[in-house]
């Protein structure tokens, strides 16, 4: 299963627990192999790059684990350093889940894609049911692009949309580009290619089609 359906959508478990975010530090194959239910999975050597990505705000709780303590302490620090001024290390996984009670899951996400636009060119738009939650006052949704007619790198591409509904806009927060079909094969993030600028709503586009959907347009 590709990494941002996975990690970004399992942000939308967070709000009923306790504590604001859960952040597992460890490598992908080890989140793989089992991780805290309801963490978002953002490697050691990633999260100074990519931590503003999700959207988690300065003076939020953020809990950080790995495997013994030992990167989500160095994690802490680039946190910390970052400006983020509630950050706590909580150790290692067995210890975690056995503190806060929360089992160790090894399942996989299955999005449910919605198809919501189709371009004249044969590009077809859809949209994840399963991963639309909200925060801060706005909404977020991933969506897929099969863009397998059109000759391109990538067979498909995945955006994880941050949803203004008040002014009837939207912006990719991060992007990913896939070898094969719907999520599958090679995954490359193609976040940094992207301007991240708000899209007001166009009508008859797939950005229009999104933000009504998304607010009832």
């Amino acid at each position: 299963m590709n990494k941002i359906l996975i990690a970004l959508v399992l942000i939308f478990g967070l709000s009923g627990n306790a504590y604001s975010v859960m952040i597992d530090v460890r490598t992908d194959e080890e989140w793989r192999a089992g991780y805290i239910e309801g963490a978002i999975h953002i490697p050691l050597s990633e999260i100074k790059k990519n931590i503003e990505n999700y959207e988690i705000s300065k003076d939020e709780e953020i809990l950080l684990y790995c495997r013994s303590g030992n990167r989500s302490g160095r994690a802490k620090t680039i946190l910390d350093e970052l400006g983020y001024t509630n950050t706590t290390n909580i150790g290692g996984i067995e210890n975690v889940s056995e503190q806060y009670n929360l089992k160790i899951k090894t399942d996989t996400y299955a999005p449910n894609w919605e198809l919501y636009a189709e371009t004249d060119v044969g590009i077809k738009y859809y949209v994840d049911t399963k991963s639309y939650f909200e925060r801060n006052d706005n909404k977020y949704v991933i969506t897929m692009q099969d863009t397998s007619t059109q000759g391109t790198d990538f067979k498909s591409l995945s955006m994880y949309f941050e949803i203004d509904c008040r002014k009837v806009r939207a912006r990719p927060v991060r992007i990913f580009g896939y070898s094969g079909l719907m999520g599958d094969g090679e995954e490359v993030e193609l976040s940094e290619k992207s301007d991240n600028v708000w899209m007001y709503a166009t009508a008859g586009t797939p950005n229009g089609e999104l933000l009504d959907v998304m607010c009832g347009g």
